[in-house]
């Protein structure tokens, strides 16, 4: 960037089970109204559920503001962002997010039957569930893990960043709202991708250490429980999210479409600035 000097960076990211959506760096109406019809076109539905990153705020269905690193950092303790270095230059800076598999219930806005607070609830329980058997495993194998891979690296330093999503999560303001089917969808999903990645992770730092010679007798045990507990939750999540995958080019087209629509938006504003006085 220091080289380039951009006038535009684009964040191509990915989702699971979600539907599709977008965060911009600036409160673009007409561009964010453009990005929101953009999915449909390929048939892909807008994500109605929460926004991932805290401190986000919505410009169109779908399109959030992109909040900045030390927001961020407060509730997670990561750091910024290409979106954060990107603003030294005046850049506007779009993230894409586009889901794999497709399912009605991203963009369902009726009742849920259930609160908010309900749902934030139940969610933070089953995070807290998981921050609690990854770290007991950990200490049950710490003495014993002899392979710096990239996997412990991993585990070791999602661990925090889960236990302090954890505790965001079950101390919400305001909740008492009524939740929709999107949100309630959403936060069920969000709970299978933490469960199946940190827990797959866990696993294959315990397939290295095996791998390496090291098949300790601790290391075996929690390998096994573990797989147990992964099999079921891989279970639940297979019997909640029965949708077809998508077409990679649907994805793509998505992505490109949203890069052509901020090119163009980053064009007309260059011509003027160029042309006034």
């Amino acid at each position: 960037m220091d080289e380039v000097e951009p006038s535009l960076v684009c964040s191509l990211h990915n989702g699971e089970y979600q539907g599709a959506y977008f965060y911009l760096n600036r409160d673009d109406a007409p561009l964010a109204g453009q990005l929101a019809e953009l999915p449909g076109l390929q048939g892909l539905p807008l994500h109605h559920g929460e926004p991932e990153l805290p401190g986000s705020k919505p410009i169109a269905p779908a399109v959030h503001t992109t909040p900045s690193g030390a927001q961020v950092a407060a509730a997670f303790g990561a750091g910024g962002s290409s979106a954060d270095y990107a603003a030294r230059f005046g850049a506007l800076h779009l993230v894409t997010e586009v889901p794999y598999w497709a399912d009605a219930r991203v963009s369902d806005r009726t009742g849920s039957g259930r609160t908010h607070q309900e749902i934030a609830t139940a969610g933070a329980t089953a995070r807290r569930e998981l921050v609690e058997t990854l770290q007991a495993a950990l200490r049950a194998d710490s003495d014993d893990l002899t392979v710096r891979s990239p996997f412990r690296r991993s585990t070791e330093s999602t661990l925090e960043t889960l236990r302090r999503l954890a505790e965001r999560a079950e101390a919400p303001a305001g909740l008492d709202r009524p939740a929709t089917l999107a949100e309630e969808f959403d936060s069920r999903q969000a709970v299978h991708l933490l469960r199946l990645r940190l827990l797959g992770v866990f696993l294959r730092m315990l397939d290295a250490e095996v791998a390496a010679g090291n098949p300790t007798p601790a290391i075996r045990a929690q390998h096994r429980l573990l797989t147990e507990r992964f099999d079921r939750w891989f279970g639940e999540a297979e019997a909640e999210s029965p949708g077809p995958a998508i077409e990679i080019r649907r994805l793509v087209a998505v992505q490109l479409g949203a890069v052509l629509l901020a090119a163009s938006r980053t064009a007309g504003d260059t011509a003027t600035r160029q042309v006034a006085p």
